[in-house]
């Protein structure tokens, strides 16, 4: 479920996934090289919406690492 902290919006992974038809390891792997923002938090990372759409404004495209 997507978390809401006042007007911050936070999607994890699996969410990411689901959202974008996306495998997780790929999200997983953007992630970690800095392509998409986002921060860990224990063993969860968390996207606000804000970075999500940096991500795609910048013209990644989701698919290109499967």
């Amino acid at each position: 479920m997507t978390k809401r902290i006042g007007d911050l919006i936070l999607y994890t992974v699996p969410e990411l996934e689901e959202l974008l038809q996306v495998k997780a390891r790929t999200i997983r792997d953007y992630l970690k090289s800095g392509k998409l923002q986002g921060r860990k938090f224990g063993k969860e990372w968390h996207v606000t919406e804000q970075q999500l759409k940096a991500f795609f404004e910048a013209g990644e495209d989701p698919q290109d690492k499967e």
